[in-house]
């Protein structure tokens, strides 16, 4: 589970100025790659807010990256500092292919954040169909 303040302490080398999370956030695949290829321990490292770079790309909706970030080992279960997973920023981001990838790598469906929501109440309050489908199947499973 990823704690806040764990990328300061970690103190990684920047690719291009940024760390690994910093990389995610602004898409820059490559620099991501080059992060976990140096040092593939990066993968679980958080920003002072303790969204990892899963949790970044989940928000984004950047299938691409998460598929790799996943493929490396980051925590789908990972929380920031308000309980949020990745698949609740993905879900509350209506971004359906993400959600799908996380489910899929075995994230916590029932995880409620620091309000008590879990990422089916995310798809209810944004009257996201598609998702609530998605949740509903895995939640059957």
């Amino acid at each position: 589970m990823a704690r806040q303040g764990d990328e300061a302490q970690t103190a990684k080398p920047l690719i291009g100025g940024q760390s690994i999370v910093q990389a995610a956030d602004a898409g820059k695949h490559e620099a991501v790659i080059q992060h976990l290829q140096q040092d593939p321990e990066q993968v679980r490292m958080a920003d002072r807010d303790g969204l990892t770079a899963l949790h970044h790309v989940a928000r984004k909706g950047n299938s691409l990256l998460a598929k790799d970030l996943l493929r490396h080992g980051a925590d789908v279960k990972a929380t920031d500092q308000w309980g949020m997973t990745p698949l609740h920023r993905a879900v509350a981001k209506g971004h359906a292919a993400v959600v799908e990838q996380l489910l899929h790598a075995r994230a916590e469906l029932r995880a409620k954040n620091a309000r008590g929501l879990t990422a089916a109440d995310f798809a209810r309050a944004h009257n996201d169909d598609k998702i609530r489908q998605i949740l509903a199947s895995f939640a059957s499973q």
